[in-house]
C-alpha cells in the first residue's frame, strides 16, 4: 500500500505539472528518465525513476534506478538524500556492478557535504575517509581505486589544513604549547607537503621562541629538504640563516666567556 500510494502521489503530480510520461515497459520508462538526466531536469527525472521502481516492482533494472536517484540528488547538492540512494543500492544489491561505484560516490557525497571552512566541523570528512577505507577493502580490483585515492589525498588535505589551522588560533594568543600539538598533528599524521611544510616552519618558529635553536634549525632543515618547491622555502631560508648567525654568535661569546675565566 505505501509503494502503490507513493506511485498515486507521483502520477497525480505528473498529471497536473504534464511533465511525466508513463510507459508500458520498465526498459523504456527507464530510458526515458535517463534521458532526463541527461538534460539535467534532475527533479523530472528523479520522478521518472521512481516510476520505474513502483510501477515495476521487482525489475532487473533496479540497482541502476537506485544509481541514477542518488545521482540525481547528487547534482542538486543533495548530499545527504543521495548517500541514502547510494547505500540502498548497496544493501539490497551487493553484487550489482554498480556497487563499487556506488560506494565511492558515498564517500565523494559525504566529502561534498562537509563545509569548505575547516573552521567548521569536518565530521563529513571524517566518514568519507571511513567510507573509502571500507571501499579499498572490500574493491581491491575496482577501476575506481585512482579516483578513490585522489578523494582520501582531499580528505586529508582537508583535515590537515584544520588542525594547522587550529595552530595559528593558539600560536596567534600565545599559546605554543597547543600550538605546538596541532602543528605536531600535522607532520605526524599527513603527507600533505603544503601543511607538513608550513607546520614544520612553524615549529621551527615555536623553537626558536624558545630559545631552542638547535632544534629550530633541525627543523627548517628538513623542511627545506623533503620540499624544495614549497611556497614558504625561501622564508625558511632565511629564517635558517637568521638561526645560524644566531648560534655562532652564542657560541662565540661562550668561548670567550671560557677564555676570560
Amino acid at each position: 500500500m505505501r509503494y502503490l500510494a507513493a506511485f498515486l502521489t507521483i502520477l497525480i503530480f505528473a498529471c497536473a505539472a504534464g511533465n511525466l510520461k508513463v510507459f508500458d515497459t520498465p526498459e523504456d520508462q527507464f530510458e526515458y528518465a535517463r534521458k532526463l538526466y541527461q538534460k539535467e531536469k534532475y527533479d523530472q527525472a528523479v520522478e521518472a525513476f521512481q516510476t520505474v521502481i513502483f510501477r515495476f516492482h521487482g525489475t532487473k533494472l533496479a540497482d541502476s534506478v537506485t544509481f541514477y536517484l542518488g545521482m540525481c540528488y547528487f547534482n542538486q547538492d543533495e548530499f545527504i538524500l543521495a548517500v541514502g540512494e547510494f547505500r540502498r543500492l548497496l544493501t539490497n544489491y551487493p553484487t550489482s556492478p554498480l556497487a563499487d561505484q556506488a560506494h565511492y560516490m558515498v564517500a565523494r557525497s559525504y566529502f561534498e557535504d562537509s563545509p569548505n571552512n575547516v573552521g567548521l566541523e569536518q565530521d563529513g570528512v571524517k566518514k568519507s575517509i571511513q567510507t573509502i577505507e571500507n571501499f579499498l577493502e572490500d574493491f581491491p580490483d575496482s577501476p575506481y581505486r585512482p579516483n578513490v585515492r585522489t578523494l582520501l589525498d582531499s580528505c586529508n588535505a582537508r583535515l590537515a589544513s584544520k588542525d594547522f589551522q587550529n595552530g595559528m588560533v593558539y600560536y596567534k594568543i600565545g599559546d605554543r604549547r597547543a600550538a605546538r600539538i596541532y602543528f605536531e598533528s600535522v607532520v605526524t599524521n599527513y603527507s600533505i607537503p603544503e601543511w607538513v611544510g608550513k607546520s614544520l616552519y612553524m615549529l621551527a618558529e615555536i623553537d626558536r621562541k624558545e630559545e631552542k635553536y638547535d632544534d629550530a634549525k633541525a627543523k627548517l632543515k628538513n623542511m627545506m629538504n623533503a620540499f624544495p618547491g614549497h611556497e614558504w622555502f625561501d622564508k625558511a631560508k632565511n629564517k635558517y640563516d637568521e638561526i645560524l648567525v644566531k648560534i655562532e654568535n652564542e657560541q662565540q661569546t661562550s668561548s670567550d666567556e671560557r677564555a676570560q675565566e
